[in-house]
């Protein structure tokens, strides 16, 4: 399979032409016909219809071994649980049976199939599902053109969103090799409260607008941006990838020679490493940046109200929801950077799929797809979004509020970059990178000797 580096066009992501799992519909009611009748034809109608869902669902008869990406106690592992409960009530032939195994499970996976454990779903960051798993997957093309209970009367593949699903087509040659879920974005997140104090009143979409922001806010008292161990490389690479490319990005992190002086790259590196400086001497970075410890920064942020920005991903306000739930976020692009090749047009954005073994039954296929399409269509993709203040994957799904900019973003996004930046592709380059960041941020390195540790992989 191909690597996913490549464009996605997302047109007309956000505006749904056909009415797919909307909110009112509950998970158990039958696809009703819409078009006009009379009352006691619209009765004799949805009773026949419901008998018939209820007929074809009953038909699905397999137990799912489904190993899982999230910790047990995790809330998007309770929301799984609780729709394969109702599930299997419909379906009384399925039997679900889930083992979480947290992050640890995109390697656990591989070690246990080849044992010949056997395991029918599975679920984890796309990206590392076709990089891990790309020779257990199974075609599950055909499934996206059927219709299921939560589609009400449509396709699948028209009730979810195409920006997700299509990037997981365009990795494969064309072939729908899982199911998107909970997707996410890489953004930068701002706390909207501090830019309407500072008089911000709109969003800056270059470089030089960003570093007025940043004045701005510093000189109004407040910390510009917060940065810890754990997402340190975005700022150097978000603006690395603006000024020359994904393709470009992936191609130093291989090639520690191309960071050498007089390189084809080593321009665009010494820029992006001499913006990333400018913070630091400007004192743009919180003074704790070098000692922040996942997830120091993003808990600082909610808690303390005095930083402005931080680059992360839209699980953020989920996973600072408990220390304060009403944090007023706010959402923008990367800005565009002189002579740059990408735009605001581009992001990072990936998601979470499930996937299934391609060894399995006929029966296993029909119900683990009946399960996957349950889950994100309709009444759990709303409570995956409630529960977790994630995006959904219904077109006509509401957004949570904390991600409302994003979905403004999205809607304008027409490029994709990998979900958080192609500075991560070589693991035998990205923490030698990552942690060069973090001391470049905190004013521990100049730019030639980030250069050089940087680069010593």
């Amino acid at each position: 399979m191909k690597k996913v580096v490549a464009t996605l066009v997302i047109a007309g992501m956000m505006l749904g032409t056909v009415a797919c799992g909307s909110t009112e519909t509950a998970s158990k009611d039958a696809a009703a016909d819409t078009s006009v009748q009379t009352e006691e034809t619209a009765e004799v109608k949805d009773s026949a219809e419901a008998q018939d869902t209820t007929e074809e669902t009953a038909e699905l008869s397999a137990t799912l071994e489904y190993w899982s990406s999230w910790g047990e106690t995790e809330s998007q592992a309770q929301v799984l649980q609780a729709a394969a409960e109702e599930f299997m009530e419909l379906n009384p032939g399925v039997t679900i049976n889930f083992t979480f195994n947290g992050r640890d499970n995109k390697t656990l996976l591989v070690s246990a199939m080849d044992a010949g454990t056997e395991i029918n779903m599975m679920d984890a960051n796309w990206d590392n599902c076709i990089s891990t798993w790309s020779d257990y997957l199974a075609d599950l093309t055909e499934y996206y053109d059927k219709t299921y209970p939560t589609t009400n009367g449509e396709k699948y593949v028209d009730c979810v969103m195409s920006a997700y699903s299509g990037m997981i087509k365009d990795a494969c040659d064309g072939k729908y090799m899982g199911v998107a879920y909970i997707p996410q974005a890489f953004v930068i997140f701002c706390n909207k409260d501090i830019f309407e104090a500072c008089g911000i009143t709109e969003y800056p979409t270059t470089w030089d607008e960003l570093m007025d922001v940043c004045q701005t806010v510093k000189d109004a008292g407040y910390i510009p941006f917060t940065d810890e161990n754990a997402r340190e490389w975005a700022m150097f690479s978000y603006y690395l990838q603006r000024k020359i490319g994904a393709e470009a990005v992936e191609e130093i992190c291989y090639d520690s020679s191309l960071w050498q002086e007089g390189s084809k790259y080593y321009d665009a590196i010494y820029e992006a490493a001499s913006a990333v400086a400018y913070m630091a001497e400007q004192g743009y970075y919180d003074p704790n940046v070098a000692s922040n410890v996942n997830p120091t920064a993003q808990q600082n942020m909610v808690l303390n109200g005095e930083i402005a920005m931080y680059i992360n991903g839209t699980w953020l306000p989920n996973e600072t929801a408990a220390s304060n739930s009403e944090f007023n976020w706010g959402a923008f692009s990367f800005p565009t950077v002189e002579d740059g090749v990408d735009g605001t047009e581009a992001t990072a954005f990936g998601t979470y799929a499930i996937c299934c073994n391609k060894n399995n039954t006929q029966e296993q296929m029909d119900a683990a797809f009946a399960f996957a399409a349950f889950l994100t269509t309709g009444t759990y993709d709303e409570m995956f979004r409630d529960q977790t203040q994630s995006i959904p994957m219904g077109v006509n799904a509401e957004w949570p509020a904390a991600l409302a900019d994003v979905k403004t973003i999205m809607s304008q996004t027409s490029k994709r970059y990998l979900s958080q930046l192609n500075t991560k592709v070589n693991s035998d380059s990205s923490q030698i990178i990552g942690d060069a960041c973090i001391k470049l941020e905190a004013g521990l390195l100049t730019v030639e000797e980030f250069i050089k540790e940087a680069s010593n992989f």
